[in-house]
């Protein structure tokens, strides 16, 4: 009698525990067990993957990109942080078209009033290159004019600093508040980084020179329309902390994620507050770019160009850059004729060796034949760096600027060549 009793009382006092353990939340407020994985919504529309917590007490964040914003109180604007696409593995970049129509339709923290910056208000988060900054001495800023820039105009706004010198995150020339990469390599490109797009056009070609901004080394200028960037995006004043719950009178578990439809009618999803007492307000940055341009460079006007050099060299130079200009422009900056195939990289040229070139007479993005009055630029980078940049102290150049312009038509019966012989851009020490 004795022995079953003792029994009991350990089994009362194991049940007793259990409702203790029950009270003080562990068996509770468990929603998960340990390992588990279910599939949650991504504010892109896509699928992601969320896991069960440790404690089994909530859910973990689900694995995609939720933004956030940054407010900087001396410029009143706010800052989509990170930007669009960071630390995505297949990020290609987007036009400046497509980036002026995300930030137009993306929907964040509640607010649908995003948009492309300016290049005036992008140059306000640069930071450790003061000459780009706002107020800098770089003159690329609204109503600036692509046409008849200087060398001392482009050293101005760019050449202070080699590749992530900077204290913002992942070593980026940015405010140091902000997050995000500045290192995705142009896929068109590269010998460059992704530059940032402003919405901010030339106001001598505003169709195709859009304002930029390269962070990682705070360089400012105008690159084609076409070309591939990336893109923060603003909005003025605040965010709003106090919009972003919908409680709609039901609990919910932290981590947890739902789909939603934003106002603009895109999908997107939603996450359940850290409180669970409701989710934070709908989400939506999903994006389909726009189609490319079709190649119209096919029978167009051709400019054959045998380039050769002085001297044997000492060792194979690293690009090659054959391109078209207009009058008074210098080639600093985006060509106005010729494509990536007339940018070689690690040509086999030498003195007995001379290399020939064909440019067709069509935009650097094949979207358009060109017309009108052009100038030939021949340009030998012996030391890899970015291109186009600063010169450097071994490179050599030919430039047609002075002679008789190449005239192209855009009906394909203009065909020139050219026999021309880089030299030295700097005087060598004897």
């Amino acid at each position: 009698m004795t022995a079953k009793y003792s029994i009991t009382r350990i089994s009362l006092l194991f049940t007793l525990m259990s409702l203790c353990a029950g009270f003080d939340g562990v068996k509770a407020a468990e929603v998960c067990a340990v390992g588990q994985t279910q599939l949650c919504g991504c504010p892109d529309s896509s699928t992601g993957i969320q896991n069960c917590a440790e404690d089994g007490t909530d859910w973990q964040a689900c694995s995609c990109l939720w933004y956030d914003a940054w407010y900087d109180g001396e410029t009143n604007l706010s800052w989509q942080n990170p930007q669009k696409d960071a630390y995505s593995e297949d990020n290609q970049g987007v036009t400046s078209f497509d980036a002026i129509r995300y930030c137009a339709e993306l929907v964040t923290r509640g607010h649908d009033d995003w948009r492309a910056p300016t290049i005036d208000e992008l140059r306000t988060i640069i930071r450790g290159a003061p000459r780009s900054r706002a107020g800098g001495a770089c003159k690329v800023t609204a109503g600036s004019k692509l046409g008849g820039a200087s060398m001392v105009d482009i050293m101005a706004c760019g050449g202070q600093l080699k590749p992530f010198q900077c204290k913002g995150s992942g070593n980026c020339c940015w405010n140091e508040a902000l997050t995000g990469t500045c290192n995705t390599v142009d896929p068109a490109s590269t010998t460059h980084y992704l530059e940032y797009w402003s919405s901010t056009p030339a106001v001598d070609d505003p169709d195709n020179w859009i304002g930029f901004v390269f962070f990682d080394t705070g360089t400012v200028g105008f690159n084609h329309s076409l070309s591939f960037g990336e893109v923060r995006c603003v909005r003025d004043g605040p965010v709003i902390e106090t919009a972003q719950m919908e409680t709609d009178g039901n609990a919910c578990v932290s981590g947890e994620t739902r789909r939603c439809t934003c106002a603009n009618d895109k999908p997107g999803a939603q996450a359940c507050g850290t409180d669970g007492s409701g989710f934070t307000a709908c989400q939506c940055t999903g994006f389909t770019p726009s189609p490319g341009p079709v190649d119209v460079c096919a029978g167009g006007d051709t400019v054959k160009v045998t380039v050769n050099v002085p001297e044997k060299l000492e060792k194979q130079p690293y690009m090659l850059a054959t391109f078209l200009y207009k009058e008074g422009e210098v080639d600093m900056r985006p060509p106005d004729v010729g494509i990536d195939e007339n940018e070689i990289r690690y040509p086999a040229i030498d003195v007995d060796k001379p290399m020939t070139i064909t440019l067709p007479g069509c935009s650097y993005y094949r979207d358009r034949r060109m017309t009108g009055d052009y100038f030939l630029s021949v340009y030998l980078k012996m030391d890899e760096g970015k291109f186009p940049g600063p010169p450097g102290l071994n490179d050599m150049s030919w430039s047609g600027a002075g002679s008789n312009p190449i005239t192209l038509t855009g009906d394909g019966s203009k065909h020139y060549e050219f026999d021309v012989t880089v030299a030295p851009i700097f005087k060598r020490k004897k």
